[in-house]
């Protein structure tokens, strides 16, 4: 939000309170014209950091911004997950089992992003031990869990204090999903990495809402990932 408001006020628009919880915009009679590079998707960047977790090898993500994924890639590391800096190239080297669990709390940005929530979630269930996750961004945030217990997973819900509880280690197994919304869906496709049996995940056009073309990239580091029309 703050790169987009700087973005405006190049523009000639006037925002105040950067760095602040509140913003405030003054109306202008006309903004001017500006060169601007759209910044670098980090929950792209953070669903392939977490593919190479959860299957396992080593992916190079070229052209992200480090410091957007510094929570992200902390709490990953502490899972056994190696993460290397070079620049705006990550590189992420994970064994696929034998990871540590972990306790997530999603907090607003700067804090460890709700929508990263559903897919460390998947990355947990391959954990050996507990891991606790609490949602404080979004009530009922945990759709994605009646579909990873579909494919084998032992998660216990606490609903009323945002609290999941993954039981790990999880073996999966194959299974008919319906996640209901993007990040559900895209918690699943990880899953399905790790699972040695066919995955189904209906409802796939949500993760096209946030990741372009996500099986042909996939596909390319070695996924076994295909897209039906039915």
């Amino acid at each position: 939000m703050y790169d987009f408001a700087k973005f405006l006020i190049s523009m000639g628009g006037k925002i105040h309170g950067l760095g602040t919880r509140t913003l405030t915009v003054e109306g202008v009679g006309a903004l001017a014209s500006t060169d601007y590079y759209a910044m670098n998707d980090r929950l792209d960047a953070g669903l392939f950091m977490m593919a190479a977790g959860i299957a396992g090898g080593k992916v190079s993500i070229i052209g992200a911004v480090p410091e957007d994924l510094r929570l992200l890639t902390e709490k990953i590391m502490q899972m056994g997950v190696e993460i290397r800096v070079n620049g705006h190239v990550m590189d992420v080297s994970s064994p696929g089992q034998g990871l540590k669990p972990v306790n997530v709390l999603t907090c607003p940005y700067p804090g460890f992003a709700t929508d990263f929530q559903p897919a460390i979630m998947a990355l947990s269930c391959i954990a050996d031990g507990q891991s606790y996750i609490r949602e404080r961004i979004f009530d009922k945030r945990f759709s994605q869990v009646a579909e990873l217990r579909k494919l084998g997973a032992d998660i216990d819900l606490v609903e009323e204090d945002g609290l999941a509880i993954v039981n790990g280690p999880t073996t999966f197994r194959g299974g008919d999903t319906q996640p209901d919304n993007i990040r559900a869906a895209s918690c699943i496709l990880l899953a399905g990495l790790a699972c040695p049996d066919v995955t189904t995940i209906g409802n796939v056009y949500q993760i096209g809402r946030g990741h372009f073309d996500i099986e042909n990239r996939f596909q390319q580091i070695g996924a076994q990932v295909v897209r039906k029309t039915v």
